[in-house]
This record gives C-alpha cells, sequence and structure tokens, in this order.
C-alpha cells in the first residue's frame, strides 16, 4: 500500500531515490577501487619486504638467498600480475566509454598508461600518482555527463574480440615486465652518476 501526503508518496520517493543510492554507491566503489589501486601502481616499490632481521653477519647468505628468490618472485611472477590486472581493468573502461576507438588502439592506450605510471613512479611518485589516476576519473566523468557513452551490447563485442587478440596483449604484458626490469636496474645507476637534489 502506497502512503501519500500532500503530493508526495513512498513509491515516488523509491522511484527516484533507488537510481539516486544505484550511482552513488557505484561511485563511491568505483572511486575507492582507483584511489587504492592506482596509489599501489604508481609506488617506485610495489612490494616491500623488511629484511632487517637478518642484518646480522652469521645471517648474511640467507639476507643473500631471500633478497634473490624474493626478487625473482616480485618482479618475474608477481609484477605480471598487477601489470596485467591494471591493463585489463584500464582496456573494460576504454571498451565500456570509447566506443570510437578500435580494440587494437585501446589495447594500445591501456598499456602506454601503465608504462608511463611505472617510469614515472621512478622520477617521482606523486607524478606517477596523478598519471595513474587520470584516465579512469577521466572516464567516469565523460559517463556521468553523457551516458548515452554506455552500450553494452557494443562492449559485450568488443570484448569478446579483444580476448582474440590475446598475441597482442602477451607481446603488450613481455613490455611492461621488461620494462620494469630495466628501470630496476638502471635507475640506481643513473642517480648514483647524476645525483638529484630536491629544489626548494
Amino acid at each position: 500500500m502506497d502512503f501519500e501526503y500532500a503530493g508526495f508518496s513512498i513509491n515516488d520517493g523509491l522511484t527516484f531515490l533507488m537510481p539516486l543510492t544505484v550511482f552513488a554507491v557505484g561511485m563511491a566503489f568505483y572511486a575507492i577501487f582507483i584511489f587504492r589501486f592506482y596509489r599501489f601502481l604508481s609506488r617506485r616499490d610495489i612490494f616491500r619486504l623488511d629484511f632487517s632481521k637478518y642484518e646480522k653477519a652469521r645471517l648474511k647468505f640467507i639476507r643473500s638467498v631471500l633478497h634473490l628468490v624474493f626478487y625473482v618472485l616480485k618482479y618475474l611472477i608477481l609484477f605480471p600480475f598487477v601489470a596485467f590486472f591494471w591493463f585489463a581493468v584500464l582496456t573494460v573502461l576504454l571498451l565500456f566509454l570509447a566506443k570510437n576507438q578500435t580494440v587494437e588502439t585501446i589495447l594500445l592506450v591501456s598499456i602506454a598508461v601503465v608504462s608511463a605510471v611505472r617510469v614515472t613512479a621512478y622520477y617521482d611518485e606523486d607524478l606517477s600518482r596523478d598519471l595513474a589516476k587520470i584516465l579512469p576519473f577521466a572516464l567516469l566523468g565523460v559517463f556521468l555527463v553523457d551516458l548515452s557513452y554506455f552500450s553494452l551490447p557494443t562492449t559485450i563485442e568488443n570484448m569478446q574480440y579483444t580476448l582474440t587478440q590475446w598475441r597482442i596483449m602477451v607481446y603488450y604484458l613481455a613490455f611492461a615486465i621488461v620494462l620494469e626490469l630495466v628501470l630496476r636496474i638502471t635507475t640506481p645507476l643513473i642517480k648514483s652518476r647524476w645525483p638529484v637534489t630536491d629544489a626548494e
């Protein structure tokens, strides 16, 4: 039974408030997810491990072995999953909203953003964070301003086609892994040769 008073009714209120609730909750979850993950991805040292308990001289061998094992674990096993996950997230977001772009272009843009974020993380983490959040929040803005950008049938069709481009994604993932390893090796050498001083 619908309760009415002075032209207001429960059913009318639910009609207006349900979409508002969905939008507000959806935006909040989206923003929290992007906030947490872009801050994670934009850190120079994504995986932080503490070896201080192995600092004693008699445990140097254990410390060295652990460093090697965890280095391989981090950058040859874990990092590819992290990079591919963020690459997949950006690809899906662009597939939803970039209706005038080809799937190949969307894949290229997605991996380029991931790569640029990782490069800038070794230069300045604040810059990396700003870069990592630009695209996801820009896409949210486009979605909110023009809901017609969202086309579920077109998105599903593009996703199905994307799966057929798995070779391209493997090449891109390999590029991200090699880039990360190059950055890990060259950054300390560059900083030792040309130390950077913070300008006031």
